[in-house]
C-alpha cells in the first residue's frame, strides 16, 4: 500500500470521515422531518458559536462573556436592513462584520488591560450596555418588542426558505469553514503566540510578544465569525429581541456547550452542542410550564465543573490512554509468562 494512504488511514481520520458523511446525509436519514432538522440546525448554530468563542476563551484563556453582543450585531444589522430598508442580508453582512470588528477593537483595547475575573466582568458590562442600547433605540430596533423578520418568499438572497433543510446545509458549510479558519489561525504565528499567552502571559511578554495585540487579533477574528452566524440565526428564528439574543442566557448556553466538549479542542463545541441541545430539548419539553431550560443549562455547567472540568474530549482521551496502558501491561505480562 502507498505510504501516503497508510498515513491517512488512521482511526482518527476514518472517524472524522464517518462523522462528515453522517452530517451530510442526516436530513435524509430522518425523512425530511422538519422538527428534527430544526433541532439539528440549532445544534450547528450553537456549535459554530462555540467554535468562534473558543478562539479567545479556550485557546486564548480569556474569559470573554460578550459574544452575545457580536451575535446581536449581526442579527440586528441583517434584520433591520431586511425589514426596514428592504436590503438583502447578504449585502448588509459585510457592514455587520465591520461594525462587530470595530466594537471588538474598542472593547478589546478597554478590556485587555485587565486579567482573570476582572476581564470577564468587564466584557459582561459591555454586553449589557449594548443590550440596553437595543432596548432604548426603540425607533430602530423596536425595543423590547423585537423584530419579526417577515417571510418574502424562498430565496438565498433573502436567507428565507420553505423548510429548514437549506439552513442545515448552509450552517454545515459555515461550521466546516469556521473550523478551518480556527485551525489555520491556531497554527499561525499569532495562534502559537496566543496559546503561549494562555499558558503564561508574563513569560510570553518577557520574550517580546505583544500580548494585547495578539489577543486583540484573536478577539476580532472571533467577533467576525460569530457575527456571520448571528445573521443566519436571525433569519432562521424569524424573530429577535434584546433579552434573548443579547442577554446572559445566550452567553451561558455558548459557554456550557464549549466547556462540555472541551474548550481547548477544535471539535469540542461540536460535540457539546450535539449532546447538550437534544438532551435539554428532551427534558425541557416535560417542564415547559416551569420554563426550566436555563435550569438545565446551569445544572449541566455544575456537572461539567464537578466531573469533567476539562470537557468530554480530554476526559475520553484520558480514559482511552488508561485502557491502552492496561491492555499493553496485560500483553507484556502474557509475553513474560510465555518466555518463562
Amino acid at each position: 500500500m502507498n505510504p501516503t494512504w497508510k498515513r491517512f488511514l488512521t482511526f482518527r481520520n476514518i472517524f472524522r470521515c464517518a462523522v462528515i458523511v453522517l452530517l451530510l446525509f442526516m436530513p435524509i436519514g430522518f425523512g425530511g422531518n422538519n422538527g428534527v432538522i430544526n433541532l439539528f440546525v440549532q445544534c450547528l448554530i450553537y456549535a459554530t458559536f462555540g467554535i468562534s468563542w473558543n478562539i479567545i476563551a479556550g485557546y486564548g484563556g480569556q474569559s470573554s462573556y460578550c459574544h452575545c453582543a457580536f451575535i446581536s450585531i449581526g442579527a440586528y444589522v441583517g434584520a433591520i436592513g431586511f425589514t426596514t430598508f428592504k436590503i438583502s442580508p447578504i449585502i448588509t453582512l459585510p457592514f455587520g462584520i465591520a461594525l462587530s470588528v470595530a466594537f471588538a477593537t474598542f472593547m478589546g483595547k478597554a478590556c485587555f488591560r485587565y486579567r482573570g475575573p476582572l476581564f470577564g466582568i468587564t466584557t459582561i458590562a459591555f454586553s449589557e450596555l449594548l443590550r440596553i442600547a437595543l432596548l432604548i433605540c426603540d425607533g430602530l430596533t423596536n425595543g423590547a418588542r423585537g423584530i419579526m423578520v417577515t417571510y418574502r418568499g424562498s430565496s438565498f438572497m433573502n436567507m428565507q426558505f420553505k423548510t429548514d433543510i437549506p439552513y442545515y446545509y448552509i450552517m454545515l458549510v459555515l461550521l466546516f469553514l469556521c473550523m478551518g479558519i480556527s485551525a489555520a489561525f491556531l497554527h499561525s504565528k499569532n495562534g502559537h503566540y496566543l496559546q503561549a499567552i494562555r499558558d503564561d502571559e508574563d513569560a510570553a511578554i518577557s520574550l517580546g510578544i505583544d500580548s494585547n495585540q495578539v489577543k486583540l487579533r484573536a478577539f476580532q477574528l472571533s467577533a467576525a465569525m460569530v457575527t456571520v452566524i448571528g445573521m443566519i440565526y436571525a433569519f432562521f428564528s424569524a424573530y429577535i429581541e434584546p433579552q434573548t439574543i443579547c442577554g446572559t442566557d445566550m452567553m451561558i448556553r455558548i459557554a456550557a456547550i464549549g466547556y462540555l466538549g472541551g474548550n481547548n479542542r477544535l471539535s469540542g463545541p461540536v460535540l457539546g452542542a450535539f449532546i447538550m441541545l437534544p438532551i435539554i430539548y428532551f427534558f425541557s419539553s416535560f417542564f415547559t410550564a416551569w420554563k426550566a431550560t436555563n435550569f438545565f443549562y446551569g445544572l449541566a455547567l455544575v456537572i461539567i465543573i464537578l466531573f469533567a472540568p476539562d470537557g468530554l474530549i480530554p476526559l475520553s482521551e484520558r480514559w482511552f490512554a488508561r485502557l491502552r496502558d492496561k491492555l499493553l501491561q496485560k500483553h507484556r505480562m502474557s509475553n513474560d509468562e510465555v518466555a518463562i
